[in-house]
């Protein structure tokens, strides 16, 4: 929906000034990388508004995007998707009880799986092998400071986007089999 949109929106554009825009494709995927956010932005501010959880909803926002940016990770099938899910799990971490007990397992585990799989999905990321080990070490240094604030909602977050490094392809192929 949103790629559809997007591509729609694009070739407005391109039809109205066709000598001094990018290409459709260029603008496609600027619109809707744009258009995703926007929609995550809004659908956040509007689900905290109606579970009470506005700033801590936005806390768990930042802290995944944040790793995400040098972690890397799977990707949904396609921006809409993305979008739903984005909203759900922001809207949900805030409501999830976490004992001090709970948080301590659920911090190391984010830190083993950012330590031995960061950064991922590096092509799909656009992370060069010139930045792997760059983004390795940015990463880890974020999961430590994050998960040193204590927070339960910063450490789910950042626990939402560690199983997201998990190659789910390789899971399918070697340990399911």
């Amino acid at each position: 929906m949103i790629e559809k949109a997007a591509t729609h929106l694009a070739n407005k554009i391109k039809d109205a000034n066709p000598d001094e825009t990018s290409s459709v494709e260029v603008l496609t995927y600027g619109l809707a990388m744009s258009m995703n956010l926007i929609g995550v932005i809004a659908g956040c501010f509007i689900m905290g508004l109606v579970t009470g959880h506005i700033i801590d909803t936005f806390t768990a926002f930042a802290a995944f995007a944040l790793l995400r940016r040098f972690s890397g990770g799977y990707h949904a099938r396609s921006l809409s998707l993305c979008l739903v899910v984005s909203i759900v799990v922001f809207t949900v971490i805030p409501l999830i009880p976490v004992n001090n007990e709970s948080l301590l397992i659920i911090k190391l585990i984010c830190l083993l799986f950012v330590v031995v799989l960061a950064p991922a999905n590096r092509t799909e990321n656009n992370i060069s092998e010139k930045l792997k080990i760059p983004f390795k070490v940015l990463s880890i240094l974020l999961t430590i400071c994050l998960l040193l604030i204590n927070s339960p909602i910063i450490t789910l977050a950042v626990f939402s986007q560690a199983v997201l490094l998990i190659d789910i392809k390789w899971v399918k192929e070697v340990i399911i089999k």
